[in-house]
């Protein structure tokens, strides 16, 4: 359960996010070229590759995964709400790997972090100014804990599906990475791979839920009555992630005293691979009811209880 994945965030750290949130709407937006030179490349020697945190763990320690030959394009192709996004592509194959040893003590290689030249990746920046290296990265580093933390609840929703209906649908999140840049110029990113189908989204942050055109599955007709349609599973999982008592964060309330709060999963968007029959999701929200001292946990789009 994402009890044992979610950790308490001290005080400290909390009023250091407090405070980024409000630093924010004081610093003006970045210069970029949006929807301009789309297809001009700019190449990044060396860029250093950064696993994503536990779920969870706010303020971990980023793991240097390597480095890697990028390129990234000179203008954004998207937006959202914070941050701008960019198309990238890995110069060579890129892989990278660690040590393991099994139950025996036997060593083993395996595979951390993959990537062939040609596959499409994003980079997405953030659309205000820079203050500062730690700021930039923590903002990044909620956006990565998010994301993990949402994909962890996904996978214990998957198993609790599968023993109702082996032919539900899977929810997967997209595995995303921090980027840093030196030459020709410094920058800090959020990266994943960019979404292989038309992007859907199903429900929002606000309580909105929304249809989509085409109905996703075996095609509608009465053979398909009874069955569970595919465009439901994303408004069960948020549902499912409010609703079981196994989900949840743990915090310290002014007191210093333990509190369990729950927490929801929204904003649920990306694709649908039909032959997987799986939903590819990216870029969720995560309201989290933990109390007025750890007010945005989970970012500023983390509206608590409210």
């Amino acid at each position: 359960s994402l009890a044992r994945g979610v950790s308490s965030v001290s005080s400290s750290l909390t009023q250091s996010r407090l405070a980024s949130s409000t630093t924010k709407y004081r610093r003006p937006l970045r210069a970029v070229f949006l929807n301009q030179f789309e297809g001009r490349f700019t190449r990044y020697p060396r860029a250093k590759i950064y696993k994503a945190p536990p779920p969870g763990e706010f303020g971990a320690p980023n793991e240097l995964l390597g480095e890697a030959d990028i390129e990234i394009a000179d203008g954004a192709f998207g937006h959202g709400g914070e941050r701008n996004v960019f198309a990238m592509r890995f110069v060579t194959r890129t892989t990278f790997t660690k040590v393991t040893a099994d139950s025996r003590g036997r060593q083993k290689r395996e595979v951390e972090f993959e990537a062939k030249p040609g596959e499409q990746w994003v980079v997405k920046e953030d659309k205000h100014a820079r203050v500062n290296d730690s700021f930039e990265i923590e903002t990044h580093d909620k956006s990565l804990v998010c994301q993990v933390t949402a994909g962890n609840l996904a996978q214990n929703f998957n198993a609790a599906t599968a023993r109702l209906d082996s032919d539900i649908p899977r929810l997967k999140y997209l595995e995303a990475f921090l980027i840093t840049t030196e030459i020709p110029s410094k920058r800090i990113l959020f990266t994943e791979r960019r979404l292989e189908a038309d992007f859907q989204k199903w429900n929002t942050n606000n309580g909105i839920v929304l249809r989509a055109e085409r109905p996703l599955g075996s095609g509608g007709g009465s053979s398909d009555e009874g069955r569970i349609r595919t465009e439901h599973v994303p408004q069960a999982f948020s549902h499912w992630t409010l609703a079981d008592n196994e989900n949840g964060v743990d915090y310290e309330d002014s007191d210093g005293r333990a509190r369990r709060g729950r927490l929801l999963v929204c904003d649920i968007q990306g694709c649908y691979a039909a032959t997987r029959r799986e939903l590819v999701l990216n870029d969720p929200v995560i309201h989290s009811q933990s109390g007025e001292i750890e007010a945005n946990m989970f970012g500023l789009t983390d509206h608590g209880s409210r």
